[in-house]
């Protein structure tokens, strides 16, 4: 388990390294509501260039008498310049998910995707997207989240958000 969280520590530097590079913009930073499936996370999205957006996720259940499920993410999206107001985009995706039960051992899975969609913004404040998902889970061998304990699985996804920039 040591060597997937250093190869996971890896490429979030990546990521995040790739986002530092592009140029100054005029927007800032912003929040995003994200739903996906039964999943609801908060993003908040920073503007690293004119056409990159990184953007780290954060999400929370908490069950009486069972436990908490948290997430932590962080993505890099790519926009390209088709209009000013629909900008299509590409991304990378990385994350954790931690299975804390009130009973039982604690499991960490791990996420790591590629993604696409758009992004309509309907004025530089306030924007709404919708992504495709190609996602690679790693398992911990204590997590039954996937349905296989220690294995990887591939799978795609949906989602959509809505965002405030300031």
């Amino acid at each position: 388990m040591k060597n997937i969280n250093f190869i996971f520590a890896v490429i979030l530097c990546i990521v995040f390294t790739m986002s530092l590079s592009a140029q100054n913009s005029t927007r800032s930073w912003g929040i995003s509501a994200s739903i996906q499936e039964n999943q609801l996370d908060i993003l908040f999205p920073i503007w690293t260039g004119e056409n990159n957006v990184i953007a780290p996720s954060i999400g929370a259940i908490y069950i009486e008498d069972s436990g908490t499920d948290l997430r932590l993410g962080l993505l890099d999206r790519v926009y390209f310049n088709a209009t000013k107001t629909l900008k299509p985009f590409l991304g990378l995706r990385a994350g954790l998910l931690f299975s804390l039960p009130d009973g039982g051992d604690n499991a960490t899975d791990y996420i790591i995707g590629l993604l696409g969609g758009g992004e309509y913004f309907f004025s530089n404040h306030f924007s709404v997207g919708v992504e495709a998902q190609l996602n690679m889970s790693i398992s911990d061998e204590n997590s039954s989240r996937f349905g296989n304990p220690g294995g990887i699985n591939v799978n795609t996804a949906t989602a959509i958000y809505a965002s405030i920039y300031f």
